[in-house]
């Protein structure tokens, strides 16, 4: 508010030295029609009419420290044009010490939890750190035809192969469409469940990729998209090793929110080459279904949260966070017949956040989440028995908001996996995480 009234004074004087101007115009008039001999007005006169002149076709600058305020919440406007762009991101660190045999340091990955006979079984405990999470990005908006809003966002953060920097959303909107990377339409990034491991829920669907979507409002409280989305497929192949499927047909979802609830469908042509039969291309044809949501102003607990998500269906392990992690869970190939067969999966999660003190987001704020998820796959009777069958996932934290953006947070996480052959094994996991948000 300084600076726009620093602004605004600027511009009023450049004004009030225009008006004089004028003024001073007006009375060399008059002189002139009275004093016939006075054909020029005096040199003094004319230089400083001159400097006046010039002063007034000028725009009061800015002060170098002074930036204009763009037109959304945080942003500034780009000097010469319409566009206004925000810049944001995240610090994260984490500190892991994970008690048990577990594939991962940095996370919980519940898939990876070694069973009874396992090699990786009396792996012993450890500590990690890591910053990797942390992430930039940028959001810019500007008018284009018909005096509509466009918009354009990118993320990263360095959680990539190799802790390199890796594309998180990339994509641009217009009215109702929206083209590029971002969360899924069949995914519900708005179910959150408080759980503050990078890896997230076993069970949950927070899936992003490239996309293509319309997006109609057909009442105040409900909302339709539809998509098409890439198509990517994880298999498995006769000898075991993971495959990647041939894309062709992109995935087809449709999507429902009302108030804090969404319902979801995808349809999905899975292809793929198997080794056992090179070059020769089996289809199948996947299905899935989602229903996620928020239940809030709990009658014993107004300032308490209840969210679920539940999935399943056909050759949708790619949506399914553990599944989608191991890889080669939305198909399988027989061995004797080289034939492509779907798997049958579901997932489900729940949530109860209790906040202890204060308000969402506020300073001082203290909440804890008790989350309880699971993920089942319906084996196929060719699969070893060593396959994937069920995992289940556990945690409980505590969460504080020392300022605002900021949270520091603890969790202890547990987690199973029980194989075909019912083999299982547990692990536990401590985390201590701080994060800022710009």
């Amino acid at each position: 508010e300084a600076q726009k009234a620093a602004v605004d004074a600027e511009a009023a004087n450049v004004e009030a030295l225009a008006k004089e101007r004028e003024l001073e115009k007006a009375w060399l008039d008059e002189v002139v029609q009275s004093i016939p001999t006075l054909v020029q007005p005096s040199k003094e006169i004319a230089e400083r009419l001159a400097k006046l002149e010039e002063s007034s076709k000028k725009k009061p600058d800015l002060p170098p420290e002074v930036v204009s305020a763009g037109d959304f919440p945080g942003s500034i406007r780009v000097p010469g044009s319409q566009a206004a762009i925000k810049f944001g991101g995240a610090v994260w660190v984490s500190a892991v010490s994970t008690l048990d045999a577990l594939g991962s340091d940095d996370r919980f990955l519940t898939w990876t939890i070694p069973v009874t006979g396992d090699p990786g079984v009396d792996k012993g405990p450890r500590t990690s750190f890591w910053a990797n999470p942390s992430k930039l990005n940028f959001d810019a908006r500007t008018k284009g035809p018909g005096d509509r809003t466009i918009r354009a966002f990118i993320e990263g953060d360095f959680a990539g192969p190799s802790n390199g920097f890796r594309l998180r959303h990339a994509y641009f909107q217009v009215g109702r469409f929206l083209a590029g990377q971002t969360w899924s339409t069949f995914s519900d990034p708005d179910a959150d469940n408080g759980d503050i491991d990078f890896e997230g829920v076993n069970a949950e669907n927070v899936k992003r990729q490239a996309q293509f979507r319309y997006t109609q409002r057909v009442s105040p409280t409900v909302l339709l998209a539809a998509s098409i989305e890439y198509p990517y497929s994880s298999l498995t192949d006769t000898n075991g090793s993971v495959v990647q499927g041939v894309n062709q047909v992109p995935d087809l979802i449709a999507r429902g929110t009302w108030t804090r609830s969404e319902g979801a469908a995808v349809l999905r042509s899975i292809r793929g080459e198997s080794a056992a039969r090179p070059n020769e291309t089996q289809h199948a044809t996947g299905w899935g279904l989602s229903a996620s949501g928020t239940l809030s102003a709990l009658s014993w607990a107004p300032a308490d949260e209840v969210n679920f998500q539940v999935n399943g269906g056909e050759g949708i392990g790619r949506f399914i966070n553990d599944l989608d992690s191991a890889g080669g869970q939305d198909g399988a190939f027989e061995p004797a017949t080289g034939e492509l067969h779907l798997l049958s999966h579901w997932g489900w999660y729940g949530s109860y956040l209790h906040r202890w003190h204060g308000s969402a987001g506020e300073p001082g704020d203290l909440r804890s989440s008790l989350i309880w998820g699971a993920v089942r796959v319906a084996n196929l009777d060719f699969q070893p028995q060593s396959a994937y069958r069920r995992t289940n996932r556990l945690s409980l934290n505590l969460v504080w908001t020392p300022f605002r953006k900021a949270e520091f947070g603890a969790q202890y996480i547990w987690g199973q996996r029980i194989n075909r052959d019912g083999a299982q094994g547990e692990a536990r996991q401590l985390q201590l995480r701080a994060r800022y948000l710009f």
